[in-house]
């Protein structure tokens, strides 16, 4: 399972204007192409993200609609690091409104620390920024 390439998203990096900041989706869209239709697995860190803080949910789910639209058959696993009740409540819900969301959001696996994320990740290539290994001790 160490051997794939992993797409790392961090939630607490990601624009406070959501998807209004024009540059958010192609940014993440080129990264996408430059994996050339390679599998890859996205492993989102929620760490640091605050409860009730919408916008980061609305860009990924802007980026999990892109991936479903685009990318579907690379996508072989969604990883969501401390979700949190919040997180896992508005995943639910945006799960049932949106029928490409269900598709990329059905078998996603929810990691509440970093010693969970080992079992099914080589840790030096997620290279996770001091803050997420912060909000793990937390």
């Amino acid at each position: 399972p160490f051997d794939r390439r992993v797409v790392v998203l961090l939630g607490a990096r990601l624009p406070a204007r959501g998807v209004r900041d024009e540059r958010t989706l192609p940014l993440f869209m080129k990264e996408l192409e430059l994996l050339c239709g390679d599998r890859f697995t996205l492993f989102y860190a929620n760490s640091g993200v605050q409860p009730m803080d919408s916008w980061s949910l609305e860009v990924l789910h802007e980026m999990l609609a892109v991936i479903s639209a685009r990318y579907r058959d690379s996508l072989d696993q969604l990883y969501v690091l401390h979700p949190g009740l919040w997180f896992r409540a508005a995943f639910i819900f945006g799960r049932a409104v949106s029928e490409h969301a269900a598709n990329v959001w059905h078998d996603t696996f929810y990691l509440e620390s970093l010693v969970e994320a080992s079992s099914h990740f080589a840790m030096q290539q997620l290279s996770l920024p001091q803050y997420v290994h912060a909000c793990d001790v937390a």
